[in-house]
């Protein structure tokens, strides 16, 4: 199944790059639909005020969108590295697509950052409801 020319360092580095993708993968699901969430939210308060007009975007569909892009990154990404499985590599091509591969789960983790700051920046713009005493 695996070349003769491909060593075994670079077996296992692809192996774990196509694990990481996998799991960077679901990660990135829950992300767009955690921003998606928030779009929703943020788009149906527009309706209701009459600040509409002056809203050039939605927050959180941007990065929403921008999951979705990563995500299709990965699955160009896992073509390739399954190809070098095929195929066969050499440590080059292997650094190259490690690099790839560190460049997205950078964006992932900034996305991830974020979205932990804007649903706390929506948590502190949400009305207090508080009770009467009984």
């Amino acid at each position: 199944m695996f070349p003769e020319k491909i060593a075994k360092s670079h077996l296992l580095k692809l192996n774990r790059m196509l694990d990481d993708i996998a799991r960077a993968s679901r990660d990135l699901d829950a992300l767009r639909l955690a921003y998606q969430c928030i779009a929703d939210e943020f788009e149906h308060e527009l309706r209701c005020s009459a600040d509409c007009a002056s809203a050039t975007g939605v927050l959180g569909q941007a990065q929403a969108q921008r999951c979705a892009e990563i995500v299709a990154a990965h699955v160009a990404l896992k073509s390739d590295i399954e190809l070098s499985l095929t195929s066969g590599t050499d440590g080059k091509q292997v650094c190259a697509l490690q690099s790839l591969l560190d460049t997205l789960e950078d964006e992932r983790d900034a996305l991830d950052s974020d979205l932990r700051a804007t649903q706390r920046s929506l948590w502190k713009r949400r009305p207090f409801a508080m009770e009467d005493p009984p």
